[in-house]
């Protein structure tokens, strides 16, 4: 039986996904994220909860603690 492996790979993200995640890794709030990309608020939320569902993380504090533990070169 094939073993299944949680896929953590960055490659997973959407080029936006990856830019959403590095102004996270930054500090920035929703709000900053969506003023500085000219995009909703309501679309950076969603990239959040994308990224934490492709994951499997638990919320938008582990997803900063991804962020930063993946030191990407953001």
């Amino acid at each position: 039986m094939p073993s299944v492996k949680k896929n953590t790979s960055k490659s997973v993200f959407s080029c936006r996904e990856k830019e959403i995640l590095g102004l996270i890794a930054r500090g920035k709030t929703s709000n900053e994220i969506a003023d500085q990309l000219f995009i909703g608020k309501s679309t950076v939320d969603t990239h959040r909860m994308n990224m934490i569902q492709k994951l499997g993380l638990n919320g938008e504090g582990e997803l900063l603690r991804y962020a930063l533990e993946q030191k990407y070169d953001f």
